[in-house]
């Protein structure tokens, strides 16, 4: 934490997520001025609550989103951008992104819901060529990975 707060010193401010309280990246979704946090293996309810206080001042709505079967939420989901989310519904509720379109996972694709917009260009696994076709279809490039050592690591 000192290493972190000497890097950003004078940059913005820092706040802890504190014991009881745990919370990990890879839980936080942020669509717009809604933050999704995964309750999951890595992040709790307290951790979650805290994250909220530090946020809602600033117009954000923190939802807190069940996780199960998966390391973290991001596992499961992804803001794609433009209005539309991938989702694996075995693995997330998809009642809590029903204002968006959504693009729901079989539960043998659900791993493709693990993938990342960058500069609006989606970053997907290999290897699911259906899916692929979906992103696209939508209206983004699409870049296939190989994500097989990745893959062996998400497991809860």
């Amino acid at each position: 934490m000192e290493a972190v707060e000497k890097a950003l010193h004078g940059i913005k401010p820092l706040a802890e997520i504190l014991p009881p309280g745990t919370l990990d990246g890879g839980d936080v979704l942020v669509i717009g001025k809604t933050i999704y946090i995964g309750l999951s293996t890595r992040t709790n309810e307290a951790g979650i609550r805290q994250f909220a206080a530090l946020v809602e001042p600033n117009g954000y709505t923190v939802v807190s989103v069940p996780v199960s079967g998966l390391l973290h939420l991001k596992s499961a989901v992804t803001y794609l951008g433009n209005g539309q989310v991938i989702l694996a519904p075995a693995y997330v509720d998809p009642s809590y992104f029903k204002e968006y379109h959504l693009l729901k996972l079989s539960e043998a694709e659900a791993y493709c819901a693990n993938c990342l917009n960058v500069n609006g260009t989606i970053l997907m696994p290999e290897g699911y060529e259906q899916v692929r076709k979906q992103i696209e279809n939508l209206g983004f490039p699409v870049i296939e990975l190989d994500m097989s050592e990745f893959k062996k690591a998400m497991a809860p």
